[in-house]
């Protein structure tokens, strides 16, 4: 969320120079996701497979990047909740004192605020709690726009997917997919 909050100022100070001062192309392209208007949405490719159970522990451990907006929308499985309860506090009250098993801190968008949620699965279905706000500063009306966009994956009770590259895919129940990858398969 930092990089994203840093990626944000950057970005507007980028805007306001590139009036006097041109952009080079390199710069362009770190900052083509900001500035364009792209959804999410993608189609599961023919080689991806339901997430299995084995597979799911790697799943869910650190950080996944958009493809699409690599720069600005990120996912990041942390700490399970039953190691680390106080970084999802009140979360009690919304499973009446039960939290499932394998509820974990969890923190995904695009937005220039920092969130934070828990999730848990069934088998390769990733269900996701409330999320709480951890920051509230006014974000541009992109990040706005582009985390509603996240959120309409993340909240849907998704099926996980992966491909052959490694990639990972959340499955909304309405058929419509979003692509994502380590950061260290960014090219």
């Amino acid at each position: 969320m930092v990089f994203q909050l840093f990626t944000s100022i950057l970005a507007s100070i980028v805007a306001f120079f590139g009036a006097i001062v041109p952009l080079n192309d390199d710069v362009k392209h770190w900052f083509a996701d900001i500035t364009v208007g792209k959804t999410l949405d993608t189609v599961l490719p023919a080689d991806a497979h339901p997430v299995s159970a084995a597979e799911l522990k790697d799943v869910r451990s650190g950080n996944w990047m958009s493809v699409v907006r690599p720069q600005t929308t990120t996912m990041f499985f942390g700490d399970y909740y039953r190691d680390a309860p106080k970084k999802l506090p009140n979360i009690g009250e919304e499973f009446g004192g039960n939290a499932p098993a394998d509820l974990q801190h969890f923190s995904g968008g695009a937005s220039c605020n920092g969130t934070a949620s828990g999730v848990w699965f069934d088998g390769n279905v990733m269900h996701k709690t409330r999320q709480i706000l951890v920051t509230n500063n006014p974000c541009p009306e992109v990040a706005n726009t582009r985390d509603k966009d996240v959120q309409a994956f993340l909240s849907a009770n998704p099926e996980l997917y992966l491909d052959g590259q490694g990639h990972l895919y959340l499955k909304r129940p309405d058929g419509v997919a979003s692509e994502w990858q380590r950061p260290w398969l960014v090219k």
